[in-house]
């Protein structure tokens, strides 16, 4: 990356890097740092949550103009991304109480564990896409499919 792109995306390498501190006081600075998109149609938020940097996601936010569901260039959202994390409740947790949207890619991309967590937190079980496929036949295999569904019973989720 050249210099001066490294400069213009300093908060996004510090999102990533967990530079917290850093993010602080970029943010301080210029408070629209937080919409920034870098050259992956990203912004900082959308790293925190990839690298699972909490403290950072807490500041994020914060932001003014914070859009829970704004999406990358890829056209994940940050709860797509936290739904893939492993050990990412916490993040989940926290862009759901700021209204983030649960959808067939949320559960269908997400870690078995991380399925269960938002089935318990209210997601719908029997969303579908546009062919009509539940987001359980989505699962990436039988095994995760399995999981997913002795976690719910012994949960008490009724996926219909």
């Amino acid at each position: 990356m050249d210099p001066e792109a490294k400069s213009k995306y300093a908060i996004h390498e510090a999102c990533r890097e967990g530079r917290t501190a850093e993010v602080e006081a970029l943010l301080n600075a210029n408070p629209r740092l937080a919409t920034r998109r870098d050259e992956d149609d990203r912004l900082p938020l959308h790293w925190a949550v990839s690298y699972n940097r909490l403290p950072i996601v807490r500041l994020l936010v914060l932001s003014k103009e914070f859009d829970v569901d704004a999406q990358d260039g890829l056209g994940w959202t940050p709860l797509m991304m936290a739904a893939s994390l492993r050990d990412g409740e916490e993040v989940l947790e926290l862009l759901l109480s700021r209204g983030a949207e649960v959808n067939i890619q949320t559960i269908s991309e997400g870690h078995a564990d991380a399925a269960v967590f938002l089935l318990k937190e209210g997601a719908v079980a029997d969303i579908v896409d546009r062919e009509g496929r539940r987001a359980l036949e989505l699962a990436p295999d039988a095994k995760v499919r399995d999981f997913i569904l002795r976690s719910a019973e012994r949960e008490g989720i009724d996926l219909g």
